[in-house]
């Protein structure tokens, strides 16, 4: 398949990771376009971030859209007034959505009181809905409390649901209550066992679904029951490198393909048009 015949949003990356080295931005933009990659959204993830990833917003309008948002691994370790700075920090950013936010009951999460996270949640879902940003959810281990909180606020505003690795079920439902989520995919869900992982991308309506590379984390590990799930994935598929990059989404793209029995034109112009969709209120993504 030609690169010029594709066109692809990686709906969730964080290119301020101290992974990235200085002065690599200009080269992984560059391997990114060279892939087909054209936009991307970059997520903020603490106070201490925020100023990065509008520096790289503000350098490459063209291709980043900006989002600022506390991430549940920082929540307690942040100043007392983080959501007034996040407030401020969205007004002043137009084309700006609200993420990386969310829940996490996973053992790598930092000690926090689950109910903190909670609160922190529902303030920046709340914040989300009453300035009509797009907002990126991490969600670990806590599908419940998170069909609980979109339950209470009911969300107008487009709820991206990065890295979902959620069941079938949970997709099913949460797409009948919520027109305004979506389903955003990334390399985690080769962590599934691929019955399950290939019923779950099955299960996720057209207009909800999303590609993402969650750079520099989110590559693709295939071990042999994905490939003998896949063979043809197994056959045609790039390489996977150890750091991943928004050009990787290619990547993810031939996946979901043959996992979804769809071809790769036509899922890459899927995706393009969805992320559109939930950026669309942003002038950065027009």
């Amino acid at each position: 398949m030609a690169v010029s015949s594709i066109r692809l949003f990686d709906a969730h990356c964080h290119l301020q990771d101290a992974r990235f080295g200085a002065g690599e931005l200009d080269d992984i933009l560059s391997r990114s376009r060279a892939a087909g990659v054209s936009r991307m959204a970059v997520n903020g993830c603490c106070v201490e971030d925020w100023p990065l990833v509008h520096a790289i917003a503000a350098a490459h309008g063209e291709m980043v859209v900006a989002n600022y948002g506390l991430h549940p691994w920082w929540v307690g370790r942040q100043p007392d007034h983080w959501l007034d700075l996040l407030r401020q920090r969205l007004l002043a950013n137009p084309g700006a959505g609200l993420g990386e936010c969310g829940l996490d009951r996973s053992r790598r999460a930092p000690p926090c009181p689950f109910e903190e996270q909670v609160s922190v949640f529902k303030a920046q879902l709340l914040l989300a809905q009453e300035l009509q940003r797009p907002l990126s959810v991490h969600c670990v281990r806590a599908v419940g409390h998170l069909r609980e909180a979109l339950a209470e606020v009911r969300p107008t505003a487009p709820v991206l649901l990065h890295s979902w690795c959620g069941a079938a079920e949970d997709v099913r439902a949460i797409a009948s209550a919520h027109p305004s989520a979506f389903f955003s995919v990334s390399g985690g869900i080769s962590a599934l066992p691929p019955a399950k992982a290939i019923r779950t991308l099955r299960a996720i309506p057209a207009d909800r679904l999303l590609l993402e590379t969650d750079a520099p984390d989110g590559g693709l590990r295939l071990g042999p029951a994905w490939l003998e799930a896949l063979p043809g994935f197994a056959r045609s598929a790039p390489p996977c490198p150890e750091r991943q990059e928004p050009a990787g989404l290619r990547r993810m793209l031939a996946l979901v393909a043959a996992a979804r029995g769809e071809g790769e034109v036509g899922l890459a112009a899927l995706t393009w048009r969805n992320a559109c969709a939930v950026f669309a209120g942003l002038p950065a993504a027009r």
